[in-house]
């Protein structure tokens, strides 16, 4: 497997392994969300503002010139699998939520790499517990900004999507007795937009929806230098019953209720069955994650909808329709 080296805003910067799916799924976020871009055009408004005390504990805030304040807000979480990428290389493009009166705040979060560093274990507990603190700051501080602090939805493109369901499924974690008032600002989201998602943790569950898939096994072992090994996934298989307080506490499907936050799945124009040879970056964006997760929300009640190949938009024109109208804009302009 190739080594390439980081980009330079990224926190590490010894070379690291990249699976091909990887930057594959840059390519396939282009053409699932219209709004995604490599780099975003625009300087933010406040930038690297710090919700947390750590290096990646960082967001961007881009702020609507037009419009009438306060303004909804987007919280964007970046994919690259936990283990790559930032807030500015592969970020939303905010122009268009912009001038559609909509404000966009771009987060970075500790990695898995970051994680083991600081001796959290497993990774997952970093990764989306800056997710959730950086969502209660940006609340928190909402009227500094001229936002809206209860019209607040979260999308994200492949793991920054899982995060973003996390952040949708978990439900209220606010903790009125905390001694940091961030900790005390509710989670509750009113929408989630996810790109390509994977939309479990559960290594069985993810074999049961998506046979052959390997991924996420890296978010629940210090130290993996390999993120494509049928090997350490089937120790994670192995692992699964030693890991289900962990899943029950971050997994999407485990946490999804019928309080949980609408959805719409993003797939583009991805298959669902990819041509042959099938390749690993089929399987790991692939809508069978989004189809398994959408018939969950059907038992629970929760409005959940999808778009991929061969199958059109459902209810909504595309995924920033969707955004758009769980926070009062009927359209993006």
């Amino acid at each position: 497997m190739p080594h390439i080296r980081l980009e330079q805003s990224f926190q590490t910067r010894r070379p690291l392994p990249f699976p091909c799916w990887l930057l594959r799924a840059a390519l396939i976020l282009a053409a699932v969300a219209p709004a995604y871009s490599a780099a975003p055009k625009i300087p933010p408004t406040y930038a690297d503002v710090a919700y947390g005390p750590k290096p990646r504990q960082k967001l961007d805030v881009y702020v609507p010139q037009t419009g009438q304040a306060p303004y909804p807000i987007l919280i964007w979480i970046h994919g690259g699998g936990w283990f790559a990428s930032d807030k500015v290389n592969q970020a939303a493009d905010p122009e268009p939520y912009l001038k559609s009166g909509m404000a966009m705040v771009s987060i970075e979060y500790r990695l898995v790499s970051d994680a083991t560093a600081d001796n959290v274990n497993p990774p997952v507990v970093a990764v989306l517990g800056d997710t959730r603190r950086a969502l209660q700051y940006v609340r928190l501080h909402a009227p500094d900004w001229k936002l809206d602090p209860d019209k607040i939805v979260v999308a994200g493109g492949s793991a920054g999507a899982l995060s973003s369901l996390y952040l949708g499924c978990e439900g209220e974690r606010a903790d009125p007795k905390s001694a940091d008032p961030v900790e005390r600002v509710s989670t509750k989201v009113l929408g989630v937009g996810a790109g390509i998602a994977q939309t479990t943790l559960d290594p069985q569950r993810m074999r049961e929806w998506v046979p052959g898939v390997v991924w996420g096994y890296w978010a629940f072992q210090p130290g993996i230098k390999n993120y494509n090994s049928e090997p350490d996934f089937q120790q994670f298989l192995k692992r699964r019953d030693e890991l289900m307080p962990y899943l029950s506490q971050y997994s999407p499907d485990r946490l999804l209720t019928k309080d949980a936050a609408p959805i719409y799945f993003n797939y583009g124009n991805m298959p669902l069955e990819p041509a042959e040879p099938v390749k690993m970056g089929d399987l790991v964006h692939s809508p069978k994650w989004g189809l398994g997760f959408q018939k969950l929300c059907a038992g629970q009640g929760v409005p959940c909808y999808i778009k991929y190949g061969g199958h059109p938009s459902e209810k909504y024109r595309d995924v920033n329709d969707f955004l758009f109208q769980q926070v009062g804009l009927k359209t993006g302009k």
